[in-house]
């Protein structure tokens, strides 16, 4: 039997052991007849789970944040600090090459107002892409293939 590597520990732990783990990591009795294998599993799944709503509540309380400071119209600035009203982003793609201005507040394209690198990547290639991304300011993903 083998949990994920995360919690391999698991593998080396009797039964005794991993109800006591139970207790401790989710403060409940252990369902009755649980094998050895089973509560293994259920209990890296668990621990697994708890962990990813954590960092899945911290990014959201991130974003909310950020939000709140673009609508309360407080200074936003872009992540990238390279990108200040006024540079010119330069992509070629398809055989043409395409310029976008940075605003105070947004992206000019094409006459047009943006407030996003993703959106002025969409309305250039008509699909869902990151606009970082295509604009090249990101890394590549080391398995992207293009």
């Amino acid at each position: 039997m083998s949990v994920t590597p995360r919690y391999a520990e698991f593998d080396a732990l009797t039964l005794d052991e991993l109800r006591q783990r139970w207790r401790n990591a989710l403060g409940v009795d252990v369902p009755a007849h649980s094998s050895r294998d089973l509560l293994a599993r259920a209990l890296a799944y668990h621990l697994e789970a708890r962990r990813e709503a954590i960092s899945v509540r911290r990014t959201h309380a991130r974003l909310g944040k950020l939000a709140s400071a673009f609508e309360a119209d407080k200074e936003f600035s872009p992540p990238d600090s390279t990108l200040r009203p006024g540079v010119i982003l330069v992509r070629d793609w398809n055989g043409k090459r395409f310029a976008v201005t940075v605003l105070d507040k947004g992206f000019l394209f094409d006459g047009k107002q943006f407030g996003s690198l993703t959106a002025v990547a969409k309305a250039i290639t008509g699909v869902s892409w990151s606009g970082p991304r295509f604009f090249k300011l990101t890394d590549e993903p080391k398995d992207a293939t293009l």
